[in-house]
């Protein structure tokens, strides 16, 4: 950031859902309400290790929802409407994949070898963010590094 940088820690999250039958939705909550890494900088950018391109669809720039009641961050992660277009569109989409409403376009500079330079292309609003890794092999296997975003 404009600040310096911060390094983030990797988190698990925990698998929750709201609705019934088949209009449930899954989201993947977050201990925390909001990230402890903050910054007022609207384009942010993460220096990413990675032996391999981010590319795939493993990788999402995501907002979260912050929930004060539960403590929780929050990444919607399923809708009945992504299940109705994997269904029919024979999409090779991971059960934990986000939601594509809650994921940012971004771009990926590989600045050094294995180091990459992440940024969204988009300006951040005040707000939770995060670097997802979706590895595809089951919920326990994806992970979070989250910061926030205050004007």
């Amino acid at each position: 950031t404009s600040e310096g940088n911060r390094p983030l820690q990797i988190l698990r999250g925990e698998i929750s859902s709201t609705g019934f039958s088949a209009f449930r939705v899954l989201f993947m909550d977050y201990p925390g309400s909001h990230a402890r890494v903050r910054t007022r900088d609207q384009r942010a950018s993460l220096l990413i290790q990675s032996q391999t391109p981010l590319t795939g669809g493993r990788f999402f720039f995501a907002r979260l929802d912050a929930d004060e009641d539960d403590g929780v961050r929050s990444l919607k992660i399923s809708s009945a409407k992504n299940r109705f277009k994997a269904g029919f569109g024979g999409s090779s989409r991971s059960i934990a994949e986000p939601d594509q409403d809650w994921v940012l376009p971004f771009n990926a500079v590989e600045e050094s070898p294995g180091i990459w330079r992440v940024r969204s292309e988009v300006v951040l609003e005040p707000g939770e963010y995060g670097w997802y890794v979706d590895l595809g092999t089951g919920p326990q296997q994806n992970g979070l590094f989250s910061f926030g975003v205050d004007y």
